[in-house]
């Protein structure tokens, strides 16, 4: 390391000398080197730099060093300096050999420097006494863009001709080719229109001299004509223009006097000085005609139609007439109308008079904010106005929602809906809010409080007229003491406990599957089951009853219960002054669910959205009173990754005025698009069927006329539109055909086989089976007798 820098200090050192190093020692020539010895009388030394070729002989004499300095005939300033080398090839030592090969690299830079420096003295001059002229040929011309143009420069020294040096080319506007040596010759190539200067000279600076030139454009190959179209009222006007072009896209105005304009077509003429006017509606084609080149335009003429609806603007109440007129336009000129046809963006009625083609009666039929329109069949004319309707005279109130039970604490908003004698509604809470009982309290709002258990009328006064709505309030029960309670009955598949029923009690029963699913509970006295009684459900755990849910039984005693983890669980129900009902069990996990079945996920109450979810496809398909909504949405986590889910959502829509009850929505998943249906989840569970595994049966008890009750379940997978259309249309399944679907289930059999089991006393296909088999069996039987016995007679 040490080493190299110190070579580098040398070197730029050597630089220095050369350059003030004496003439005599820079023209002094190195002899040729002597033969090396042998290579054992060399010590190893690092590679020198590379050496210039004028001092190679500098490089040899130190790579072969001779016997002493004084049988070399190097120059002196070659050796100047060496100070290791002490005769007969040898070297003080390994160092002073490197040394004095710096040193010897070092003089042979300086005399290959000083010999550049005496070649550049030996440059020849020029003579300030002379003068160097020089013309450019030709020296002033006119040349078309895309042409090209031979040039000769000419020098003179002292006004007499001399021969040209090496000429360089220069111009702002074209370049050169073909540039010789000899007479100093180019070719111009121009390369855009204008004015410019071409210049030549010498690299020694002794010839300099220029030429101006004109570049026009090249020869007009093609004309454009603007504007390329029209499309103008007719009675309007448009002036046409023409521009030409060469091959370098350049372009230029041709003299108007010799341009021939034409136009063919029925729409309009065309004057010499390329004006057009539109006569009539229709389409014509202008040509532009110069100099053996045309280009086209066309032209569209159209009648501009309008028309006006009078009045321009209506306000008016549901059920009122509105007379209408429309008047028609033909470029601002009143013109006559064809039939037009009326329509509205609020639920309307239109007559329109025999023999009218322009007037209408209006009568809306709902209250709010849009427009009216009129518009020929050909929607030449259409005109449109502004409407606002305002609901009709209220003539009926109600209270929404109407029977509410509350559990005592809980509350409850109530609205007025107040209508029109089109039916046309609306809810508000402004109204004079007052209750009848003790069970709860209400204020100026209509929001209603349950204070004790009991019931109460609600009663609301607007616009003069009122409504009532009515409440139940119940307490919600303290949790059962240990060891039960006399009376209570068994769940389902269990014997009564002991002690039997004293008085009158409310039986239960409970239907469940596993820990996580919900518990379908039914209550019943006597056989008969009973309707609005306190269902409520407990786990046992550490010593503790803790209340998992709670819900009242519906009109056909039955309850649905959600429940937690694994652990034993009691079931209780009551009403009124009526013994408590009790059924315990226990509920496993859903994983170790019975052998070969399919445990399903639990229900919730409600899908939220997970945080960052966004809609992918949204899309709804309605087939008769039905509509479902299937909701692909994506979910982005923490840490970036995405995860997809359908949710669907089916609506059914009693559209009788008489209620429905007891029925269940039937539905069914496709097995392309999930083949599990027992794995989603659902805000209301449901039940499955036994021969479809990819159908389920939502249960709805009742469903007065004109009311919606809907579900939804999620499948954990984004569903394209093509799986969605794969979907099938739900079916309503009324109170017979859900006895007969569970009996063709229940025993994986047909319709005619339950037909034939009801007609031979079969409780079903299984038990007709069973008969079936017997009655063969006995057949055989007697037959087998009746052989034996024919032949011991024969015999």
């Amino acid at each position: 390391m040490k080493f190299g820098v110190l070579f580098a200090f040398l070197l730029l050192l050597g630089a220095l000398f050369a350059a003030t190093a004496p003439e005599s020692v820079a023209q002094t020539a190195a002899p040729p080197s002597t033969s090396p010895p042998p290579s054992t009388m060399q010590p190893s030394t690092p590679a020198a730099p590379p050496i210039p070729a004028t001092a190679t002989s500098v490089s040899s004499a130190i790579s072969n060093p001779p016997s002493s300095l004084a049988q070399t005939s190097l120059p002196s300033s070659a050796t100047t300096g060496l100070s290791g080398y002490v005769g007969e090839g040898l070297y003080k030592s390994k160092n002073s050999k490197i040394t004095d090969s710096m040193l010897l690299n070092k003089n042979a830079i300086a005399i290959n420097v000083s010999n550049s420096l005496q070649a550049a003295r030996a440059l020849p001059r020029r003579d300030p006494a002379q003068v160097y002229s020089c013309n450019v040929t030709p020296n002033d011309f006119l040349l078309q863009l895309g042409d090209i143009m031979p040039m000769l420069a000419e020098c003179f020294v002292d006004g007499a001709q001399s021969a040209c040096p090496q000429m360089g080319w220069q111009s702002g506007i074209g370049t050169f080719s073909n540039i010789g040596d000899v007479n100093a010759t180019a070719v111009f190539h121009p390369n855009r229109i204008g004015n410019g200067a071409i210049s030549v000279s010498s690299a020694d600076g002794n010839y300099s001299c220029s030429a101006s030139v004109i570049i026009t454009m090249g020869n007009v190959t093609s004309l454009v004509v603007s504007p390329p179209s029209a499309y103008l009222p007719v009675g309007d006007s448009v002036q046409f223009s023409v521009r030409g072009f060469d091959d370098f896209n350049n372009s230029m105005v041709p003299n108007a006097a010799q341009v021939n304009w034409s136009a063919e077509g029925n729409a309009g003429t065309i004057n010499p000085d390329g004006l057009f006017s539109a006569l009539e509606e229709g389409n014509a084609t202008v040509t532009a005609r110069w100099n053996g080149l045309l280009a086209n335009a066309s032209v569209d003429a159209y009648i501009s139609r309008t028309c006006n609806i009078t009045p321009p603007s209506l306000r008016m109440v549901v059920g009122e007439n509105a007379d209408l007129n429309a008047t028609c336009f033909d470029n601002a000129v009143s013109a006559d109308c064809p039939l037009m046809n009326w329509d509205s963006t609020i639920s309307y009625v239109f007559a329109i008079p025999i023999g009218s083609n322009t007037s209408a009666t209006f009568q809306p039929l709902k209250s709010g904010i849009g427009t009216i329109s009129a518009a020929s069949a050909d929607s030449r004319y259409s005109c449109s106005i502004p409407l606002e309707v305002l609901m009709g005279n209220i003539t009926s109130v109600s209270i929404f929602p109407q029977n509410v039970t509350l559990a005592k604490g809980e509350s409850v908003q109530f609205y007025v809906n107040a209508s029109d004698d089109f039916r046309d509604s609306f809810l508000t809470t402004e109204a004079n809010w007052s209750v009848q009982g003790t069970a709860g309290t209400i204020n100026a709002s209509g929001f209603f409080t349950a204070a004790s258990e009991g019931n109460a009328t609600v009663s609301a006064l607007y616009n003069e007229l009122g409504a009532n709505a009515s409440v139940g309030v119940y307490t919600i029960p303290q949790p059962p003491q240990a060891g039960g309670s006399a009376g209570s009955f068994a769940g389902a598949g269990s014997t009564p406990s002991s002690g039997g029923a004293v008085g009158s009690a409310a039986g239960v029963n409970a239907k469940r599957s596993c820990a996580g699913n919900p518990v379908e509970a039914t209550v019943s006295e006597w056989g008969s089951t009973i309707s609005g009684a306190t269902v409520s459900l407990y786990l046992k755990e550490g010593g503790k009853t803790i209340l998992v849910s709670q819900s009242l039984s519906d009109h056909f005693g039955g309850a649905t219960l959600k429940t937690g983890k694994e652990g034993d669980y009691e079931l209780v129900a009551s009403k009124d002054g009526m013994r408590e009902g009790r059924v315990s069990f226990y509920l496993s996990p859903c994983e170790s669910a019975g052998s070969g079945s399919v445990a399903a996920a639990p229900g919730s109450l409600s899908f939220a959205q997970a945080a960052g979810s966004s809609i992918v496809l949204e899309k709804e398909i309605i087939s008769a009173n039905f509509a479902r909504t299937f909701s692909v949405r994506k979910s982005v986590d923490n840490d970036g990754a995405s995860s997809y889910y359908t949710d669907i959502t089916t609506t059914y829509t009693n559209s009788a005025q008489a209620p429905l009850l007891d029925f269940e929505v039937a539905e069914t998943v496709p097995s392309s698009v999930f083949s599990d249906v027992r794995s989603l989840a659902f805000t209301s569970y449901p039940r499955f069927s036994s021969t479809a595994p990819g159908t389920f049966y939502w249960k709805v008890s009742a469903l007065s006329g004109g009311q919606k009750a809907s579900y939804t379940y999620r499948i954990p997978r984004a569903l394209s539109a093509e799986m969605i259309s794969a979907f099938a249309a739900p079916s309503l399944l009324l109170n017979g055909e859900k006895s007969l679907n569970a009996t063709v289930e229940g025993t994986k059999g047909t319709g005619v086989l339950a037909a034939v089991a009801a007609f031979a006393g079969a409780k079903d296909v299984s038990q007709l089976l069973e008969l079936a088999g017997m009655t063969i069996l006995a057949l055989a039987v007697l037959f087998a007798a009746y052989t034996f016995f024919a032949g011991k007679k024969s015999q």
